[in-house]
């Protein structure tokens, strides 16, 4: 039959239903009103791998499609979705679609940030106040020092558990300096705060110092810079000759005055010059004749300044009628009375010369009389070997005639040499002294006297020798000494003597332990050898350890671990496929199964479990999944055993997975009890897969996938399920049934 145009002037009106057979229906109006609630597309078809929704045309071209495809669901067709109200209910996002370009969170007054998000009872916002407050809680709680590992806990994982709190496990190279902040104020952490290493040990000052002396006591005194010493001699010392320390003989001084002249009265008219320049000659020393090269001059001015403004003193000397040079200056303030002196020691360190010295004084500036009085000038030559034997010293007596064992001791007026013996001591007193008498204190002196007259091991205040007889000995029971049984059981073993001793030999200890003072070795039947290091000292072995037993047992408190690396299952033939299990076992106690964290041969992945395999197990047993709390984890994909995503809510009551449930009650959501209800959430799960807000109270909701729910009656496979009237149950509707809104559906 051909298409059919009808033209009518007024509206169709049709009161019953509209039954379209044809294929479409073509509308050229410019707007559309349909009452209807419900538009059905692809009613009484099938989708397969096509799409139904509504397509918009532009200039005959398709320019948007919303469309739905059984496998893909609701599809926007890249096309932005604008709109000023509220997107309801759960939207599932594929992992990584989402983008900056994909959120716009705004730039202006109403941008979107961390103040609309609604902060979780268990994972919270971190201001800096509360990330401050919190981390000074936790630092408190845990703390954490010298020497502290990291053990495991079941409800907190790997941390430091010695007290509340845990630390977080850190992979190996994964902090720097820039993640790391070690302050600046009295906070700041130093090396105070890190342990120290067996080798790479720190140089705080005194071990500096202890470092230095053990350095220096192998270096000879030739090796400083400063350091000339070639082949010395005994006797000789280092001194200074000008640019170097240099072998000498010990430079004895004459001590003899040269020169001293002392002005008691007048004074010294300083006015050569307008400028005062020019030095002006106090006094000077007679020419020093024969100065020999490495001779020592000791110089010395006093006087007082009666009346002046101040003036320069200086001390310059010549040598062999060179130009004068000065050694010293002395600046002698303006005052009244003032007392001026110095001192100063001249080494001469050419060829054999004369000297000559002088003080001389010189005015800043202006023409002023100096009143200078009671000055006193003097040199002493000190010159080296002055002195060849101790008998020309002054305060010695010049006969002494020295011998091996001599003294030098001052008799009251005069060093004199004597013979050290025990008569000179001041404390002893000797009397007719015989063979074999010994010296002993009388209470004031030792004197000389038989050995019967010694004390006997029996007149010692904390010696008991009650019992004495032939092979005993003596033993201190803690508070005296008594006597005893040379035998294992006290303590003692007879000693046999070894006269074939082999360095690099086996050590048979014949069963018995080794004690010393910083370390004991014990032995027992069964073949251990115990080693126990004194007080806090440590065994240690500098080369490698190798342990070819079956197991290593490490009874520690605390292991730490220098080693980067750590190889486990490390065999000395390696096969070409390792299959035994391996990784780390935790010992949890008798009542508990232990925690492990381990590769399974068998799955080839990482498994947390719990287990009732010991470490001598080469397929461990998985009793129960363990839990793993970690921050952020990096994952590529992500499986369930389970098939549902539910959510916590929070309930009036406890109901049993199944039960359907709607908004409604005392708390957040409680059991259907209408039929149809809009106000349907979702069912109680059995075993969610993904779960929510798993730290709030309330029940777990199912809000997508497949779980078990509770129905009352009849149900075939694609049934539309609605709540019921009977409390917690869905229902299906009658084949004559208006077809529900989604929103009063709970699932298929």
């Amino acid at each position: 039959m051909a298409d059919q145009t009808v033209i009518r002037a007024d509206d169709v009106v049709i009161t019953g239903n509209l039954e379209v057979t044809g294929s479409q229906i073509s509308t050229t109006t410019t707007d559309t009103n349909i009452k209807d609630r419900l538009i059905t597309l692809n009613k009484g078809g099938t989708l397969g791998s096509n799409t139904a929704g509504i397509e918009v045309e532009s200039g005959g071209s398709i320019e948007a499609t919303l469309g739905y495809t059984a496998a893909g669901g609701w599809n926007f067709g890249n096309k932005n979705i604008t709109t000023t109200g509220t997107i309801s209910g759960t939207i599932s996002v594929a992992t990584d679609s989402i983008n900056d370009t994909h959120i716009d969170f705004g730039t202006g007054t109403n941008q979107v940030n961390t103040d609309d998000l609604p902060e979780g009872s268990t994972n919270e916002y971190y201001t800096n106040a509360k990330a401050d407050a919190r981390a000074d809680a936790r630092i408190a709680a845990v703390g954490v020092t010298t020497s502290k590992v990291s053990n495991w806990d079941t409800a907190y994982g790997w941390g430091d558990h010695s007290g509340a709190g845990y630390l977080t496990a850190i992979a190996a190279d994964s902090i720097n300096d820039t993640m790391i902040n070690f302050g600046t104020g009295a906070t700041q952490v130093n090396t105070d705060d890190l342990p120290e290493g067996s080798t790479n040990v720190y140089y705080t000052e005194a071990r500096a110092n202890a470092d230095i002396d053990a350095r220096l006591a192998t270096t000879s005194v030739g090796v400083l810079s400063d350091v000339t010493s070639s082949s010395p001699t005994s006797g000789q010392v280092l001194m200074w000759n000008g640019s170097a320390y240099s072998n000498q003989g010990v430079p004895f001084a004459t001590a003899d005055v040269v020169s001293s002249t002392t002005y008691t009265t007048g004074s010294v008219n300083v006015t050569d010059g307008a400028s005062f320049t020019t030095p002006h000659v106090i006094n000077s020393v007679p020419q020093l004749t024969s100065v020999a090269q490495n001779a020592h001059m000791l110089i010395s001015f006093s006087g007082e300044l009666v009346a002046g403004t101040g003036c320069i003193i200086g001390l310059q000397k010549s040598i062999g009628g060179a130009s004068y040079v000065t050694l010293k200056e002395y600046t002698v303030p303006s005052a009244t009375n003032q007392s001026m002196s110095f001192s100063v020691m001249d080494l001469h360190t050419g060829a054999t010369a004369s000297m000559d010295y002088r003080v001389v004084v010189r005015r800043p500036g202006g023409a002023t009389t100096l009143d200078v009085q009671n000055m006193s000038f003097s040199a002493f030559e000190m010159r080296q070997g002055s002195f060849p034997n101790m008998a020309d010293v002054l305060d010695v007596n010049s006969g002494i005639t020295p011998a091996t064992g001599h003294i030098l001791k001052h008799n009251g007026s005069e060093f004199v040499t004597e013979l050290l013996s025990v008569n000179s001591l001041s404390d002893t007193t000797i009397t007719s002294a015989s063979n074999n008498q010994i010296l002993k204190y009388n209470g004031s002196a030792w004197v000389n006297s038989d050995a019967t007259n010694l004390v006997s091991i029996s007149q010692l205040s904390d010696v008991d020798t009650t019992g004495v007889a032939t092979n005993k000995i003596l033993k201190y029971n803690g508070s005296n000494w008594v006597v005893a049984d040379d035998n294992y059981e006290d303590g003692i073993v007879n000693v046999v003597e070894d006269t074939t001793p082999q360095l690099g030999g086996d050590l048979d200890v014949n069963g018995n332990n080794i004690t010393g003072s910083a370390v004991s070795i014990t032995t027992s039947s069964a073949g251990n050898i115990t080693l126990n290091p004194d007080g806090a000292g440590v065994v240690r072995i500098l080369g490698d350890l190798t342990v070819t037993g079956s197991a290593t047992t490490m009874d520690v408190t605390n292991m730490a671990v220098e080693d980067p690396v750590m190889l486990l299952n490390k065999h000395s033939t390696q096969p070409a496929n390792n299959a035994t299990d391996a990784g780390i076992m935790i010992q949890r106690g008798s009542a508990e199964n232990n925690a492990a964290w381990f590769w399974d041969e068998d799955d080839d992945r990482w498994t947390a479990a719990t287990t009732t395999s010991n470490e001598s197990a080469t397929n461990i047993t998985e009793t129960a999944l363990a839990d793993i709390q970690a921050g952020t984890a990096h994952l590529t994909a992500t499986q369930a055993q389970y098939a549902d995503l539910a959510e916590k809510y929070t309930s009036d009551d406890n109901y049993e997975p199944g039960t359907v449930v709607v908004i409604g009650g005392e708390q957040e959501v409680t059991q259907c009890n209408r039929l149809m209800d809009p106000r349907v959430v979702g069912v109680v799960s059995t075993a969610p897969a993904y779960l929510m807000n798993k730290d709030s109270q309330g029940v777990a909701v199912a809000l997508r996938g497949k779980v078990p729910c509770k129905v009352e009656g009849p149900v075939r496979k694609g049934d539309l399920l609605v709540t019921n009237v009977t409390p917690g149950t869905a229902t299906t509707l009658t084949d004559d049934s208006p077809t529900p809104p989604s929103f009063c559906v709970i699932g298929k």
